[in-house]
């Protein structure tokens, strides 16, 4: 029984689900914009519910329907880096750090 995957969750195996903090859940709870029930004084998710309400907040930039928006490589050609720091703050910054260093071990030396 412990290789069938549980149906009904509790507040927090939910928010492990999706993984976010217990009182995530709870707020969104509160405000009836999350699918659940009271089962005695405790809040109850239904697993397939969740994953209802899942691909329904999601949102795909530039898909038409229910289909994802495909990627056009592998490597998410979208995705952007950051620039690398220009010559003039690298040395800046070895500079500072490295006069740093020199006085904090010649300070210590006598």
């Amino acid at each position: 029984m412990a290789d069938q995957e549980r149906e009904i969750l509790t507040l927090r195996e939910a928010s492990e689900f999706l993984n976010c903090h217990p009182s995530t859940v709870y707020r969104l709870v509160k405000s009836s914009q999350i699918p659940a029930f009271r089962l005695g004084g405790s809040w109850r998710f239904v697993k397939p519910e969740l994953r209802r309400w899942i691909r329904g907040m999601t949102e795909w930039p530039g898909s038409e329907g229910d289909q994802p928006a495909r990627a056009n490589d592998g490597f998410g050609s979208k995705m952007t880096r950051p620039s690398p720091p220009s010559r003039r703050q690298v040395s800046q910054t070895s500079a500072g750090a490295a006069s740093m260093g020199r006085g904090r071990r010649l300070g210590r030396r006598m």
